[in-house]
């Protein structure tokens, strides 16, 4: 939902309550695509029965190259 870190507790329920209110499944990603900033929404996912979809952050630009990236 935003681009800063938000409380585990705040997740948690963020994606608690999404399930219950329909979403099946949760797409989840980090800025910084560092996959330790995933666990708790997987988590979370997981326990409350919806379906994780893991992401990665990418864009083509002069600086950002397939090369590079």
């Amino acid at each position: 939902l935003g681009y800063k870190p938000y409380p585990d507790d705040v997740v948690e329920k963020f994606v608690e309550h999404s399930l219950k209110n329909g979403i099946d499944i949760i797409r989840i990603f980090d800025a910084l695509n560092d996959p330790r900033n995933l666990e708790v929404a997987v988590k979370a996912t997981k326990k409350f029965g919806g379906i994780a979809s893991g992401t990665i952050c990418f864009t083509i630009s002069p600086v950002h190259t397939l090369e590079k990236y």
